[in-house]
């Protein structure tokens, strides 16, 4: 399941893990959308996606989609997902990518010995040894994961309804709508008890399978 979940940005690294014409203008590309701000980032969305003006419900709409992307609660979610993996698979991309590069050659020069196809490199050298940098990201990710405000604050400022509000906006909501300090301060720590508690599942996955392939 880890695998299969992160297995587009898995893809890109082991695409450009080859040498390609141009490849470092294209990894400088691709690392754009993890360096704007988040806010910068969630108001060009806004306008993007704006049911009047918005350039992406035009060009649905020529093929014949009319989406209301923000328009309820389940769109609002899917979009606002969608908007989010966007702007981070560059940082899960270079995690894998430098994974891959730091790889040991010489599993692969005596796979290359015995006849293995490219598929059995890929399923039996390349990802065990890749799952330790893989599971790295996962925590890493999922820590960020709840963290997240800002672009969905832009964008839909937990809406419509209360549909799309993050832990952290709630936690704000408490804080600097109701005041009600006790409140807030019981979610943060419910939330530092929750990302522990995930972190320390997948860095216990990490030493019981992952560091054994090495």
């Amino acid at each position: 399941e880890l695998m299969e979940r992160f297995k587009d940005e898995l893809g890109l690294a082991l695409l450009l893990n080859r040498r390609i014409l141009g490849k470092r203008i294209i990894i400088i590309l691709l690392m754009i959308p993890m360096m704007v701000a988040p806010v910068i980032y969630g108001i060009q969305f806004r306008l993007m996606l704006n049911s009047i003006y918005g350039v992406i419900p035009y060009y649905f709409s020529r093929i014949g989609l009319n989406i209301p992307f923000l328009e309820n609660r389940l769109n609002a979610q899917i979009t606002l997902m969608t908007v989010d993996i966007l702007q981070w698979i560059p940082f899960m991309f270079l995690i894998l990518y430098a994974g891959l590069q730091a790889l040991p050659i010489d599993p692969y020069d005596a796979a290359l010995v015995d006849g293995a196809t490219k598929s059995q490199v890929f399923y039996y050298i390349t990802l065990p040894l890749m799952q330790p940098i893989i599971i790295l990201a996962i925590v890493l990710r999922t820590m960020d994961a709840f963290k997240v405000f800002d672009t969905i604050y832009v964008i839909t400022a937990g809406g419509p309804g209360t549909s799309t509000v993050s832990t952290t906006m709630y936690v704000c909501q408490l804080l600097f709508g109701r005041f009600d300090l006790g409140m807030a301060a019981a979610m943060t720590v419910i939330m530092l008890i929750l990302i522990i508690i995930i972190s320390q599942l997948f860095i216990n996955y990490l030493y019981r399978y992952g560091w054994r392939t090495r």
